[in-house]
């Protein structure tokens, strides 16, 4: 279940074996342009977060990444990554 109306962020689920968004927020439609339904069909371009989770022991990776709006400008968002681990301890997706 997603909390995302409590928090005023885009908050986004990828799955580890696809590096495609499972789950975006209504809230990257607001402050970037784009549909949420972009999101879920294309497959994420900054793999950065990622690799670097699976290559350490770290629960939670913060960060800032930029995403071009629909409308042509650069948004500088900071963000919080923390990986999804199976019941094998196997990282099975991001948040």
């Amino acid at each position: 279940k997603h909390y995302s109306i409590f928090i005023d962020s885009i908050v986004w689920e990828i799955d580890a074996r696809t590096f495609q968004f499972s789950f975006v927020s209504k809230k990257a439609e607001r402050l970037l342009g784009y549909p949420v339904e972009r999101w879920l069909h294309e497959p994420i371009k900054d793999t950065k977060a990622f690799a670097y989770l699976i290559s350490t022991e770290d629960e939670v990776l913060q960060y800032e990444t930029q995403y071009v709006r629909k409308e042509g400008t650069t948004a500088i968002v900071p963000a919080n990554s923390v990986a999804l681990r199976d019941e094998h301890n196997t990282i099975s997706g991001l948040t």
